[in-house]
């Protein structure tokens, strides 16, 4: 591929950085002023905008960040509540996978209204999210373009110089021992790095939880047989 920055015409060096899934392209020296990075890939031509970083606004911030698609608003407010109790999370970055029962605004909306929320960036991510390979005998899911790319966007534009940085599904939370959070957990390990084991939760409502407008605190049945009930993924 051929790296050109726009609009002065300059060719850019490439320095690629490679993994299991999707490869990470560096470009250096690239001109102030520049609106576009045109790639040329044999026929094919692509301009990439340049999108503005917003890693100041988010500097110390204990950040949140998921991508959803048509989740209950409600399940959104309480994933985001909880995660503010126990974590002391105050921002959240939502990566929106083209939901259609309502707009960005209404999630912008539903995480501000959740107090302690006090930065909140939605952004629109209508792509396809990617297959698995069965062939990768690693990881089939390694495969997954779309959610690896946005956890590097959620790190490069918005959070590199936050407070910590967690990445959770909207049906997903987090708990640690009483009197830590994950966000201290992960400060004082030696590579910055948590990875946890989860459990399952069983899709049955607890008694007395209302036919209408339930959410992840109507459900806390588990398997019996710990081992059956942990989640085989880590995180």
């Amino acid at each position: 591929a051929r790296y050109t920055a726009l609009p002065s015409g300059s060719e850019l060096r490439p320095t690629c950085h490679a993994s299991l899934s999707t490869m990470i392209t560096e470009l250096t020296g690239v001109p102030a002023g520049t609106a576009a990075i045109r790639l040329t890939l044999r026929d094919q031509v692509f301009e990439l905008p340049v999108q503005p970083n917003h890693g100041a606004d988010f500097a110390g911030r204990r950040v949140l960040f998921t991508m959803s698609r048509d989740n209950d608003l409600a399940w959104i407010a309480e994933w985001a509540r909880w995660h503010v109790a126990l974590h002391g999370t105050d921002a959240i970055v939502f990566f929106d996978n083209g939901s259609t029962r309502y707009g960005l605004a209404d999630i912008e909306a539903t995480l501000l209204g959740v107090d302690g929320i006090g930065k909140v960036a939605v952004q629109s991510w209508p792509h396809t999210y990617g297959m698995t390979d069965d062939a990768l005998s690693v990881n089939p899911f390694y495969i997954l373009f779309l959610q690896v790319s946005s956890m590097s966007v959620a790190l490069r534009r918005y959070a590199a110089s936050a407070h910590g940085l967690l990445n959770c599904d909207i049906d997903e939370l987090v708990r640690t021992p009483p009197g830590t959070t994950i966000f201290d957990l992960c400060r004082r390990s030696r590579q910055g790095l948590v990875v946890m084991r989860g459990r399952y939760i069983e899709p049955v409502a607890d008694p007395g939880a209302p036919e209408a407008g339930r959410t992840h605190r109507h459900y806390s049945h588990h398997h019996a047989d710990r081992r059956q009930a942990a989640s085989r993924p880590k995180k």
